[in-house]
C-alpha cells in the first residue's frame, strides 16, 4: 500500500512540474488570474495543443513513474539495513513538496497571494474615473461605430525578423488612419498584467480595467454576471440609443465572452451556434471543431452591416476574428495564397489575416453609411507564443483608427495600456468626454498623459493594479466588501 501511494504522488509531483512548464513554454508568462479564470469559464483547445500537453506532461509522468517504480523494486533486493534502500520511498515526500513549490513559482502563485491576501492599494482611488459619473457629450448626429478585434493581433508583425507580415494593415495605418505608438513607427499597446487573455482584452479595452477574478472560489462558480458596477462601452452606447450586435466565429460561451456581453449594453450576439443553424461552414483542425473561419465571418458581416446600414438609429457594430489564433491559428487556402515556406505556418496565417482585413477595410470604405461610421480595429491581446515571438519586451498590442473625428494631438512615443483604449473610442466617434478619462484609461487622442505614463514605470503599475481594491471589489462584486 505504501508502495502504491509513493508511486501516486511521484507521478502527481512530476505531472505537476511538468504542467508548469508546459504552460510557461507554450502561453509564455501567464498570471495565476488567467490560470483561474480558465479553470472557471469553458475554454475550446484545438487538437494540436491537446496532443503538445499530453505528450510534455502525461508522457513523461509515466516514464519517470515507471522508472521510480523499476528502482523501487530493485531495491527490494538490498539488503534490509541499507540506509539509502529503507528510506529512498520517503524522498518522494520531498520530492513532492520541491514540486509543488517548484510550480508555484513558476506560476507566479506567491505574488497572487500576497496581491490578494496581504496588499492592499488606493491606486484605484487615485486613478480610476467612474464612466458613469463622467459627462459625456455624444455629436447631434452620433456616429456608427464597427469594433473589429483581431485575435492576438500584434504591431511587433510588423518588423518581425525585419519582414512586415502585415504590410496592407501597416499601409492603412499610415495612410488612411490614426494608429498610438509607443515609437516613432508603428506601434502599439503595452500588455499588462490582468490583460494578457482573450476576455481580459475585451474586458480592458471596453471597460477600461484590467480583469481579476472574486476570492472565493465558490462565488465564481455561481458568478453569471461580469463587473455589474463597471459602466462599459456597450453600456454607454445603450444609454444613447445605439443598435448593438456582435459577431464571433467561435461559441459565444469561448473564454465567457457570452456573459460579459449579457452582463453590459444591450448587444445581439451572433456567434458559431447562431450561424450554424443558418448554414454556415465549419472548419476542422484534427477533429476539433473550432468555428467559422474569418473568411465566413468576414462575409457574415458584410450582409449584417449592410442591413445595419439602412437604418437611421446609430449602431454600434462588433467582431472577433479566429483565424490567428494560438497556437498556429488556421491558414486559409481558399482565400490566400502561402508567402512564406508552409513551415512557417503561424507567418502565412498572419499574412492571410492582413489580406483579409485589409479587404474587408476597403469594403466598408465603399459602403454608403461609411461617411458616418467610425472604424476601430485592435488585437485583444499578444500572441501567446514565445516560441514563435520570444520574449522580447518591445511586442505591442495593435490599435487603427478609421475615419476617426478628433484629431490627434501625438500620437508616437506613448506609453499606454489597451484600457486607454475605451476612452479613446468614444473620442474617435466625436464624444466629448469630460476630463478625457474613463476607468483607468485615458483618451490617447487629448495629449494628455495616460496612468502609464504619469507612474513611469511598467512593472510598478502591473503591481499596483492587481492588488486588492475596495473600489475593484465593488466593480467586481456589486457591493461592498470587507478587505
Amino acid at each position: 500500500m505504501k508502495k502504491t501511494f509513493s508511486l501516486i504522488l511521484f507521478f502527481l509531483s512530476v505531472f505537476l512540474a511538468a504542467t508548469a512548464c508546459w504552460i510557461v513554454d507554450k502561453f509564455g508568462n501567464v498570471t495565476t488570474e488567467q490560470l483561474l479564470f480558465h479553470l472557471y469559464m469553458p475554454l475550446d483547445s484545438d487538437a494540436k495543443t491537446i496532443i503538445s500537453f499530453v505528450r510534455n506532461t502525461i508522457f513523461w509522468a509515466v516514464g519517470l513513474t515507471a522508472l521510480y517504480a523499476f528502482v523501487l523494486k530493485k531495491l527490494q533486493n538490498v539488503k534490509p539495513d541499507n540506509f539509502f534502500a529503507v528510506h529512498f520511498s520517503k524522498l518522494t515526500y520531498l520530492f513532492f513538496g520541491g514540486c509543488v513549490v517548484f510550480s508555484a513559482v513558476k506560476l507566479n502563485v506567491p505574488n497572487w497571494f500576497k496581491d490578494n491576501f496581504s496588499s492592499r492599494s488606493n491606486f484605484y482611488e487615485t486613478y480610476y474615473s467612474d464612466p458613469s459619473q463622467v459627462k459625456l457629450t455624444f455629436p447631434d448626429k452620433k456616429r456608427n461605430l464597427v469594433l473589429i478585434f483581431v485575435e492576438s493581433f500584434e504591431s511587433t508583425y510588423s518588423e518581425k525578423d525585419g519582414e512586415n507580415l502585415i504590410p496592407d494593415t501597416t499601409a492603412a495605418a499610415r495612410m488612411k488612419g490614426v494608429n498610438f505608438s509607443d515609437a516613432d513607427r508603428l506601434g502599439g499597446a503595452e500588455q499588462v498584467a490582468g490583460t494578457s487573455w482573450t476576455q481580459a482584452g475585451l474586458v480592458a479595452q471596453t471597460c477600461g480595467i484590467p480583469l481579476r477574478l472574486p476570492i472565493d472560489p465558490a462565488h465564481y462558480r455561481m458568478y453569471t454576471y461580469f463587473l455589474p458596477k463597471a459602466h462599459c462601452l456597450y453600456d454607454v452606447l445603450k444609454d444613447n440609443g445605439y443598435a448593438e450586435k456582435f459577431m464571433i466565429g467561435t461559441k459565444s460561451s469561448f473564454a465567457g465572452m457570452d456573459i460579459f456581453f449579457k452582463s453590459h449594453g444591450d448587444l445581439k450576439i451572433e456567434d458559431y451556434t447562431y450561424f450554424t443553424g443558418k448554414g454556415g461552414k465549419v472548419w476542422n483542425i484534427a477533429s476539433f471543431k473550432w468555428g467559422l473561419k474569418d473568411s465566413e465571418t468576414y462575409s457574415l458581416a458584410k450582409k449584417e452591416l449592410s442591413e445595419l446600414g439602412k437604418s437611421d438609429t446609430p449602431f454600434a457594430f462588433g467582431m472577433m476574428t479566429m483565424d490567428t489564433h494560438f497556437a498556429t491559428g488556421y491558414f486559409d487556402d481558399t482565400v490566400c495564397k502561402p508567402k512564406y515556406p508552409r513551415q512557417d505556418v503561424y507567418k502565412n496565417v498572419i499574412s492571410c489575416a492582413d489580406k483579409q482585413l485589409s479587404d474587408f477595410l476597403a469594403w466598408l470604405e465603399s459602403q454608403s453609411f461609411y461617411k458616418n461610421t467610425t472604424v476601430v480595429v485592435v488585437g485583444d491581446h499578444l500572441a501567446m507564443n514565445d516560441a514563435v515571438f520570444g520574449k522580447d519586451k518591445r511586442r505591442r498590442v495593435f490599435n487603427l483608427f478609421l475615419n476617426a473625428q478628433a484629431k490627434p494631438v501625438k500620437t508616437t512615443n506613448r506609453k499606454f495600456t489597451t484600457m486607454d483604449i475605451y476612452p479613446t473610442i468614444l473620442a474617435a466617434m466625436g464624444v466629448e468626454i469630460a476630463g478625457d478619462r474613463l476607468g483607468l484609461g485615458t483618451s490617447l487622442f487629448s495629449g494628455k498623459p495616460t496612468v502609464l505614463e504619469q507612474i513611469g514605470d511598467t512593472e510598478k503599475f502591473n503591481g499596483d493594479i492587481m492588488k486588492r481594491s475596495a473600489v475593484y471589489d465593488y466593480l467586481l462584486y456589486g457591493r461592498k466588501v470587507d478587505l
